[in-house]
């Protein structure tokens, strides 16, 4: 068995990234001028996980103290646009819509034999903003 005091995990990164909607549709009309409407959306992860644990003779002090940090964030991004082709000129509108959303939790855990556990979650106070539109 390990005689090791500390058992510390590095950092582990998650990253993720997808394009999960792209397409466009072209609608004729009856005044002869085609209507394009088109649609792209991508989303990416990033997850962040570190930790470390001290145990140095748990069985025989019954001592352990466990802390970790988990970041996770996503961020979801959807451009629609809509546009009127006359051929020697062209109007639209385009909408984007992002929703993004950060966190962070820490914890910490003691546990000192059978009279004293102790459990601590710490939160970020910072403002999140989760939706905007353009």
């Amino acid at each position: 068995m390990c005689k090791c005091k500390y058992f510390v995990f590095k950092e582990i990164n998650y990253n993720s990234a997808a394009l999960f909607l792209d397409t466009s549709y072209i609608v004729p009309t009856s005044t002869g001028l085609p209507i394009s409407l088109s649609a792209v959306g991508t989303a990416a992860v990033n997850l962040q996980m570190s930790g470390s644990i001290k145990a140095g003779d748990f069985l025989k002090t019954h001592e352990l103290d466990v802390e970790g940090k988990i970041r996770p964030s996503v961020a979801i991004d959807v451009v629609g646009t809509m546009g009127v082709d006359a051929y020697y000129a062209s109007t639209g509108i385009k909408l984007r819509t992002n929703m993004y959303s950060s966190s962070a939790v820490e914890g910490q855990l003691k546990v000192r034999g059978t009279k004293l556990v102790s459990l601590n979650f710490n939160l970020p106070k910072d403002k999140i903003e989760i939706i905007n539109a353009r």
